[in-house]
């Protein structure tokens, strides 16, 4: 099934077709066979990474399982071919009203707001611009599939298209199961992600917010305005970032190399343990795997054809990047280097008037970004706060830093052995990628690097390795690997883990595969006719064919297993075995206690240091309402409960707070004490309901 969505799979594709033959060289089933034989081999290495103390039988085993695979199968060709580009012609000029009018706009942008003319004007002079651009240009293939379907009455969709769906359904599972449970604590920075919305939602419309970059909050305001803004609506907006990636890596994966990577790529990335854990979150970060994908599209894209509309795209991506997630700033360097590196594998001649072109990206992409580069420039320390802290805590803890290269290591081996030791978006240690993409990303690599000239398998391998930067440049001994900040390298990486499936399919489809890719495309086809009265499949006598059958059955097979193990990992690993209780929120169950009580006038909380989140609470009772406070009473820890109550009264106790509990029974006749429980027993808190 994957061969026919990929580009020409022949051995030695550089050859003069040949013609064709009764049967399959003996050759190929040779090569498939000690290529599967690389793979088994690559998760025996992923099984002793996964059981040894220390990572050195591992990964000389990745190793030779990487160099073998990439030897063997450096034949096969699974890179799309483009033509030489023939650059578009364009004027900056005459994008000079556009700009000028975004300008104007950013001038009354001022003062950290988005302000109504202002930003009329800023949006309005950039949506200008990329209609000039894309006038003339060439109709979408999706456009014209609905046109020609409305001409015929009837719609003809590839049989990929409905995989991609299943996919995707798949992958929104993952991600919305139990998300209002897990995790159940929103973390500290989530209740302030909360209050950031709730401030949009009453009108004060911010450009950066205080340490967080501001698009996801105007997403979660969005969110909220459909269903309402609580706990539930932060995280809803992060897994449904997440549920988007996959069409965004599908579009990369045929963009590289056809709809059959494209579509294992996105199978990979709905099982992902490390980004349903991330898509799940509600950080900030959920942002960081989409929008670099969609840039590295656009910027292959822009390489690949030179139309300005493919250009404006990359530079109206890059700068909506900076309004994402702090790791996103290493993005205009990866372009900058992509273009070198386009240029060393495809020759000086590719790069023939790339100068202006690349002016152009970087104009839109810093009109886009240009309220945002304003408040820097007029608040440099907000803006760069957690930079300053980062380089204030390297300086704290320069005698325990052990270099850049150090935490590159680090961050490396935390794909496929230690992973990021933080519990509120992953089980502490784990690895970052699944037993079965983990092996095959070696194994791709492995084959990117041995045809590194070929396509552009040399942006892809730059993107893995440049997008890991952030989370090194952190330099923070006790916080390496960090798999929020190196979360933009986890679509390369998925992409990557990719790429082995589909050049075995491509051995053994051999060189009775179809050549020409119209007829890939049409080898599977849902027919809809209108009116509705049937649906028609066709199909090709060769996807029948017995090596193609045990390779989908394969392949389904291992996807289903790495979907298992990720089920365990994080419904269950994660959910009742994680250290310090991570997945428990004081907050919500005293929240509910409160709720169960249904008196907020008559509550007293007896705080604790570090234990007791006011601003926590009131999310989990939704309360926006400023006048409760004074209601609400927080006694101090070295307090005594209050003995004049009116009727009744609920007080909420520190587990260790043995004194406060028998004090109240001494004091009040009717008293009933509830302990509420952690997963693992220990108690954690006490609900005191007392009654004159």
């Amino acid at each position: 099934m994957m061969t026919t969505a990929s580009s020409d799979t022949r051995l030695n594709p550089d050859s003069p077709p040949a013609a064709p033959v009764a049967q399959r060289p003996p050759t190929y089933g040779t090569i498939a066979v000690l290529g599967a034989g690389c793979l088994v081999l690559g998760l025996i290495a992923q099984h002793s990474l996964d059981t040894a103390r220390e990572a050195r039988s591992g990964l000389l085993l990745y190793a030779l399982a990487a160099a073998a695979f990439g030897w063997l199968l450096r034949g096969v060709a699974l890179e799309r071919s483009h033509p030489e580009p023939q650059a578009a012609p364009f004027s900056l000029r005459a994008l000079l009203p556009g700009l000028a009018v975004s300008v104007l706009g950013c001038l009354d942008l001022g003062g950290n707001t988005f302000r109504p003319i202002g930003t009329v004007l800023w949006l309005g002079g950039l949506t200008w611009t990329m209609v000039r651009l894309a006038r003339g240009g060439p109709e979408l293939p999706l456009a014209r599939r609905v046109r020609a379907g409305w001409r015929e009455r009837r719609t003809r969709v590839p049989l990929y298209l409905v995989l991609l769906l299943a996919i995707v359904l798949v992958g929104a599972w993952f991600r919305l199961e139990r998300l209002n449970e897990v995790p159940a604590d929103l973390g500290p920075d989530l209740i302030y992600h909360y209050y950031d919305t709730l401030d949009i939602l009453q009108g004060r419309y911010r450009v950066h917010f205080p340490e967080r970059e501001s698009l996801l909050f105007y997403l979660n305001a969005l969110v909220a305005w459909f269903v309402g803004l609580t706990p539930y609506s932060v995280l809803l907006t992060s897994a449904l970032i997440g549920i988007v990636t996959h069409l965004a890596l599908f579009a990369l994966g045929n963009e590289l190399y056809g709809p059959g990577v494209g579509l294992l790529a996105a199978g990979l990335l709905a099982v992902n343990r490390w980004h349903i854990a991330l898509s799940r979150s509600g950080y900030p970060a959920v942002f960081t795997p989409l929008v670099t994908i969609l840039v590295l599209h656009a910027l292959i894209k822009a390489l690949h054809k030179r139309r300005p509309i493919d250009l404006a795209w990359c530079g109206l991506l890059l700068g909506a990047g900076f309004y994402t997630y702090t790791p996103f700033k290493v993005m205009p360097l990866f372009v900058l280097v992509s273009v070198g590196l386009y240029g060393l594998a495809r020759g000086k001649s590719a790069l023939r008037g790339i100068v202006p072109q690349l002016a152009l990206v970087f104009v839109i992409a810093l009109m886009v970004a240009a309220p945002l580069l304003r408040f820097a420039i007029e608040r440099p320390r907000e803006y760069f706060v957690r930079e300053l802290v980062a380089r204030r805590l390297q300086s704290e803890q320069a005698a325990d830093n052990p270099g850049l290269p150090t935490y590159i290591w680090r961050s490396l081996l935390g794909l496929n052995w230690r992973g990021d030791g933080t519990s509120r978006w992953n089980y502490p240690g784990a690895r970052h990628m699944g037993w079965l993409s983990g092996a095959l990303m070696v194994l791709g690599l492995g084959y990117a690097l041995a045809r590194w000239r070929r396509g552009d398998n040399l942006l892809l391998l730059a993107a893995w390795f440049i997008l890991l930067l952030p989370a090194a440049l952190g330099m923070l001994p006790h916080d390496s690997p960090n798999s929020l900040r190196m979360s933009g390298m986890l679509g390369p990486a998925v992409l990557l883990a990719a790429l082995p499936l589909s050049a075995l399919a491509g051995v053994l489809s051999g060189a009775g595969a179809p050549a020409d890719e119209a007829a890939r495309g049409e080898q599977f086809v849902l027919t809809i006719e209108s009116p509705v009265r049937r649906l028609a499949w066709r199909w090709s006598a060769e996807t029948v064919r017995p090596w193609r059958a045990l390779l989908i059955a394969a392949t389904v097979t291992l996807l289903a297993l790495e979907a298992r193990e990720t089920r365990q990992f994080y419904f269950v690993q994660f959910v009742s075995r994680a250290p310090d209780r991570a997945n428990y929120s004081n907050a919500r169950e005293i929240a509910r206690a409160i709720r169960d009580y249904g008196d907020l006038n008559t509550v007293h909380i007896k705080a604790h240091e570090f234990w007791f989140d006011e601003k926590a609470l009131r999310v989990n009772l939704g309360l926006t309402d400023e006048t409760w406070r004074p209601q609400f009473s927080v006694l101090a820890a070295d307090q005594p409960p209050v003995a004049e109550v009116d009727q009744r009264a609920l007080f909420i106790l520190h587990p260790e707070d043995v004194q406060a509990l028998s004090d109240l029974r001494i004091l009040f006749a009717h008293c009933v004490a509830m302990a509420y429980r952690y997963p693992d027993g220990a108690i954690a808190f006490h609900a005191v309901m007392v009654e004159r």
